[in-house]
């Protein structure tokens, strides 16, 4: 009797606080459990830096997620076996090598780390250790079955910097990982409320923490917004560091900024619906997640044209070309002066794109299958 294939989705550690990249795994696992075939989810260690207390940070916590990382985790692994291993995070590709498996699955989701360190984007430069563990992950990709990106500008950067077939490399653009539609004006008001947010004022979203999301011209381009809008609020997802905060003090808008660092799915949704405008001047995107979830939402974006944003972009989008702040501030003037879309059929929906990611798993036994 023939074994059953076995699948093995390698997940991201709970620890290190990547909500976008844990749901993408969880909906992994939840499309190949749905097929009936064996899958297992393998998870890093997060076993010192969950131990410390929440209020610990900086330097103890780094050292806690290293040796979680880099040691607890590969002896974790080291023997594990599945014949199919999908590792959904390609900082954790360095695992593969331990692992016992026939077939290997890698999704990429943007190279935002390699073109910065080539100067090709500002705000990252790695440390030594840190351009050693990239040239690993580069030399590893090269080896893997079948790499998935998540948009075709990701595809073009990944070919640009590891040496693998086009016929190994595939796109499956991202599923939204929470559900997004718009909600009712009663809905939006008591969120008004319970955030302390003044019921009439337009509010200018920004969602994203990374370096590239070019968070100070955010902070710019609010400042000069309201010189038009009195009333506006800037609310942020996302922490703000000391040097942000200043530069809003400086700019006049730290009595309009408002910074949320932790929301629920719901609630943002919400803020989606209750925002005038998503503002999202990043750098590069390899994907751009917050843009596709406020097109479901019906709220317009304002955002830069970069990377990936031109193939995930519909109506309601406004993107900047010179990416100045007179540039963005007209196109943000404009989106709060229109009524806002109704949210447009997306490709990316959560039935289609498990059914990608199936049909590559097990290509010779989902025929005919329906989600």
């Amino acid at each position: 009797m023939m074994r059953a294939t076995t699948l093995a989705i390698l997940t991201n550690a709970r620890a290190a606080d990547q909500r976008s990249m844990i749901g993408y795994g969880e909906l992994l696992l939840e499309a190949a459990q749905s097929t009936g075939y064996e899958v297992m989810e393998f998870r890093p260690a997060s076993l010192l830096a969950a131990l410390l207390p929440g209020r610990i940070g900086g330097r103890i916590r780094k050292i806690a997620n290293n040796l979680d990382r880099f040691i607890l985790t590969p002896i974790k692994f080291l023997g594990r076996r599945a014949d199919i291993v999908h590792v959904v995070d390609p900082g954790n590709v360095v695992y593969l090598p331990l692992i016992r498996h026939q077939r290997s699955i890698v999704t990429v989701h943007d190279m935002i780390p390699y073109l910065a360190r080539d100067g090709k984007l500002p705000g990252f430069s790695p440390t030594r250790a840190g351009r050693w563990l990239m040239n690993r992950i580069t030399t590893i990709l090269a080896t893997v079955d079948q790499i998935v990106c998540v948009s075709h500008a990701t595809e073009r950067d990944l070919l640009s910097y590891v040496d693998i077939p086009e016929t190994r490399v595939s796109v499956i653009q991202n599923a939204v990982f929470q559900p997004m539609y718009p909600e009712s004006a009663e809905t939006c008001a008591a969120f008004r409320a319970h955030r302390g947010l003044p019921q009439a004022a337009p509010i200018l979203l920004h969602v994203g923490r990374g370096f590239y999301k070019n968070r100070e011209l955010v902070l710019e381009i609010a400042a000069e917004v309201r010189r038009y809008k009195p009333d506006l609020r800037l609310v942020v997802v996302g922490e703000l560091t000391t040097e942000l905060r200043e530069r809003a003090w400086r700019l006049g808008i730290h009595d309009c900024l408002d910074v949320l660092e932790h929301v629920s799915s719901d609630e943002m949704r919400t803020l989606y619906c209750t925002a005038a405008v998503l503002l999202f001047p990043s750098y590069y995107e390899g994907f751009g997640l917050p843009v596709v979830e406020a097109q479901l939402c019906g709220t317009w974006v304002v955002c830069s044209d970069k990377g990936s944003l031109p193939e995930i972009s519909g109506p309601g989008v406004l993107m900047a070309e010179t990416g100045s702040v007179n540039e963005y501030t007209q196109l943000v003037m404009l989106a709060i002066s229109e009524q806002s879309p109704y949210p447009q059929r997306l490709s990316c929906s959560f039935a289609e794109w498990s059914e990608e990611y199936l049909q590559l798993y097990f290509p010779n036994s989902l025929q005919g299958r329906t989600c």
